[in-house]
């Protein structure tokens, strides 16, 4: 999810993956959807000790430390579960996010930035037939998944 900088790498830029904002049906019924007004006022879940969320937030003009975030995860999995039990606002793909029916997508007014998607592997490797062969698979996989 970002352009490595090692020497010696082949590296391809796949794509990006769009980001949104999203909470369980149940933590809205319950908290309300969020306005501008009120966001600061409302349940983020957050990363432990991954800061990409906190420097995405500042960026966006929000002042916060990891110590806002009620719940912090850097598991991804159990990151979404969370968001998906009602324990508050999450980040996801917006392709996950869009198709889980237990959550709702939440339009902060305001574009998020995208992950981009990078194969990597070794310049040595990447002449290997296998590797090639997984490289040339993993490119036509994904595709369909990225802008």
């Amino acid at each position: 999810m970002y352009r490595p900088t090692q020497l010696d790498l082949i590296t391809r830029h796949i794509g990006d993956i769009g980001l949104g904002v999203f909470a369980a049906k149940s933590y809205l019924d319950r908290k309300g959807m969020p306005t501008p007004d009120t966001v600061m006022d409302h349940d983020f879940i957050g990363y432990d000790s991954d800061e990409r969320i906190i420097n995405g937030m500042k960026q966006a003009g929000f002042d916060v430390d990891r110590n806002f975030f009620g719940v912090r995860c850097d598991d991804m999995t159990t990151y979404w579960e969370l968001v998906r039990a009602g324990c508050g606002i999450g980040f996801a793909q917006t392709d996950v996010g869009r198709r889980d029916p237990l959550v709702s997508e939440i339009d902060f007014g305001f574009p998020l930035p995208v992950l981009p998607v990078w194969l990597t592997a070794h310049e040595a490797m990447r002449q290997t037939p296998r590797i090639r062969r997984v490289w040339d698979l993993l490119e036509q996989g994904l595709k369909p998944l990225v802008s």
